[in-house]
């Protein structure tokens, strides 16, 4: 494929983002939460993590409530405030400035995995692979090998390549914070488009190199992912269906794997 243009990308970011407003309508239309307790431990990973940080916003309230005092409406009104950030921040460091976020990614990986099944198989009639024992093994080993090289690719582009960008520019400082949390995103997006590249037999390889196609979707993806991880107890229940969904019919819609054959597309790929 020819590289992409940034307008691209934006039309990519843009209608990915369209499509998340209409993902509970096509999980009530398609009925996608059937079949889902079948999978026992899909369900009971699902709710370690939700588990994982409720408690951790349970210790947010605690601390919150020890030294909180309601004298006046006004005092209230503070108290609640300080409340509402420090659950922000708390839902902020344990998803953004810690190694746990990219844990708790590879164990939802499986279950993105198993919305993206059942969403491009309503979409394009095709019978996909379910998730079996055999299968669940083997996505999860991918999703530690994508993650281990997410991980390192942020902290390449992040730590080293922006940190010298921003010392040469030091008045554009001001973008540094936000151009970090893009690269993050992008790398959170490209496991979610992962997870529907493998379903067309495209290695972890040969899945960066697609996607670098689109970007967009990724941005998208990784920042709806990154955000829904952050609302306790709910947000990782709703993280993998969410993205699942959306990123599927993104990818169905502006890309091409389930019109051509894998071979030629990673063909087309590399000679274009």
């Amino acid at each position: 494929m020819l590289p992409r243009t940034i307008h691209e990308y934006l039309t990519q970011f843009r209608h990915t983002m369209a499509i998340y407003p209409r993902t509970y309508q096509f999980f009530k239309k398609y009925r996608l939460w059937e079949g889902e307790w079948d999978y026992r431990w899909l369900s009971r990973i699902m709710g370690l993590i939700a588990i994982v940080v409720g408690f951790k916003m349970i210790s947010t309230f605690s601390n919150w409530w020890s030294k909180a005092h309601f004298d006046t409406l006004s005092d209230t009104v503070t108290q609640m405030g300080a409340l509402a950030s420090d659950v922000f921040q708390s839902g902020y460091s344990l998803i953004y400035a810690s190694g746990l976020k990219y844990l708790m990614f590879i164990l939802l990986y499986v279950a993105t995995a198993h919305f993206s099944i059942k969403t491009l198989t309503i979409l394009s009639g095709r019978t996909f692979k379910k998730l079996d024992f055999d299968k669940t093994v083997r996505d999860q080993i991918r999703a530690i090998k994508v993650f281990i090289r997410s991980w390192v690719m942020e902290l390449i582009i992040s730590s080293v390549a922006l940190g010298i960008f921003f010392s040469i520019f030091s008045s554009l400082d001001f973008l540094q914070t936000p151009a970090v949390f893009f690269v993050s995103c992008y790398f959170v997006g490209f496991a979610v488009v992962d997870s529907y590249n493998e379903l067309f037999g495209l290695s972890i390889k040969e899945s960066m190199q697609y996607t670098r196609n689109y970007v967009g979707i990724a941005l998208a993806s990784g920042l709806v992912a990154q955000l829904l991880m952050t609302i306790p107890v709910f947000g990782p229940i709703l993280m993998p269906i969410v993205t699942g969904i959306a990123t599927t019919i993104a990818m169905f819609e502006l890309s091409d794997l389930h019109l051509l054959d894998r071979d030629l597309v990673v063909q087309l790929d590399e000679l274009v």
